[in-house]
């Protein structure tokens, strides 16, 4: 990730294999960054925020982990993470 101000993306995912993404079988999971400029204790600080997974296809997994990289923070400065599911 390379954070910049606000932004928010939603992950899709499906199947892979089969159609059925045509009729609805599918999820979405939404994600929130929010990196601020500011200063003293809030500065360069980073939040991502992934929301739960919303809706279900075949084979969907029961958890997901992620592995995230956060571009262009001075060392040492703090970075939050939320999830829900």
């Amino acid at each position: 990730m390379y954070p910049q101000d606000d932004s928010d993306y939603t992950l899709y995912e499906d199947a892979v294999v089969t159609r059925k993404f045509t009729q609805g079988s599918s999820a979405t999971q939404r994600v929130q960054v929010h990196a601020s400029g500011g200063s003293g204790s809030d500065a360069a600080a980073t939040v991502v925020k992934v929301g739960a997974s919303v809706g279900d296809y075949t084979g969907k997994p029961a958890a997901r982990s992620y592995r995230l990289t956060v571009h262009g923070q001075a060392p040492g400065t703090a970075s939050s993470w939320t999830t829900s599911r």
